[in-house]
């Protein structure tokens, strides 16, 4: 799990925490890198922040070139939300089901003991 509580500089951290470039590494390059900003002085965490807004300006204005408004994004990711509850809906329904067949087997089992256990009783 990636923590990004290493770095104290509240709009640094959020600048990094939407970083495309730093979330297109694997995830023990991410941990490595949010540490080794962590560890800028002043000065350093001032040029990163720079960097990182300058980022966020070229990937908007490449979005908004190839025709993704913010508009557009956000239908999509409601529609990506919607697919997530869904599949998570399934899920749990999945997981229900097959728990109950484990308690209707575990149910039926002692049921049959008990059966017997009368049958042998006589």
């Amino acid at each position: 799990m990636i923590s990004y509580d290493l770095i104290k500089n509240t709009e640094l951290r959020l600048l990094v925490t939407a970083s495309e470039s730093i979330h297109s590494l694997p995830e023990d390059q991410i941990q490595a890198m949010i540490q080794k900003i962590a560890a800028l002085p002043p000065k350093g965490e001032l040029e990163m922040i720079a960097a990182l807004k300058d980022e966020q300006e070229q990937i908007q204005k490449s979005k908004l070139a190839r025709g993704i408004t913010p508009e557009v994004e956000q239908a999509n990711n409601q529609e990506n939300m919607k697919k997530v509850y869904r599949i998570k809906k399934d899920f749990q329904t999945v997981v229900r089901v097959e728990d109950e067949k484990v308690e209707t087997t575990k149910d039926n089992a002692a049921a049959e003991e008990i059966l017997t256990q009368l049958k042998n009783f006589k």
